[in-house]
């Protein structure tokens, strides 16, 4: 980046003067070093929030599928803290999931920790067949009441691990296929409020 200067012919690098952090992982997924960020004064990147594959976090290829959001807390001398926002399955996944004969049900809840955190958890369902609205109404307030008690009986970091480890799917997978045969369950988003 080049800025000018009123003389012409004049100019200012500012790339120069920037340093580069590096940006660690929450707590919850070890303190990995997840990237490295450029800034002219460390207190900038201070609420900056970025995306980062979740096989890059965890070192498992099998989380290809999904994406962290983090926020840049606090900045030390050359390194910076995050704090986990939220996590997002990639779009193509979920077009690649849905088909013709199927039906996609969406369920989107805001619930309170065990720690008093206040999160919005997007669930997704697919049946093996296309229903109709009723049973789409049942799964859905099933799918929702068990995300609530989950929620109450965990913390915000237990609830990120156990979506992580697809644990949480297939407790609302094995729930809502004694009302229908399901495809899949997967929880495509969730955003701390």
């Amino acid at each position: 980046m080049v800025k000018y200067t009123k003389e012409k012919g004049s100019r200012k690098d500012t790339w120069a003067k920037k340093k580069w952090l590096t940006v660690k992982a929450p707590v919850v997924f070890g303190d990995r070093v997840l990237a490295e960020t450029p800034a002219v004064k460390t207190a900038h990147t201070e609420g900056r929030i970025l995306e980062v594959p979740m096989s890059e976090v965890t070192g498992n290829f099998k989380h290809f599928r999904s994406k962290i959001k983090v926020k840049i807390t606090s900045t030390n001398d050359n390194e910076a803290t995050t704090e986990y926002v939220g996590h997002e399955v990639v779009r193509d996944q979920v077009s690649r999931a849905v088909r013709r004969w199927s039906s996609r049900i969406d369920s989107v809840d805001d619930v309170n920790t065990k720690d008093n955190v206040k999160m919005r958890i997007k669930s997704l369902v697919l049946t093996r067949r296309r229903v109709n609205t009723s049973i789409k109404d049942e799964i859905r307030k099933l799918v929702s009441s068990l995300v609530f008690d989950i929620a109450k009986t965990m913390d915000k970091d237990q609830i990120i691990v156990e979506i992580n480890d697809n644990q949480i799917q297939k407790q609302l997978s094995i729930a809502a296929s004694k009302i229908y045969p399901i495809k899949s369950v997967e929880i495509r988003k969730t955003e701390v409020l």
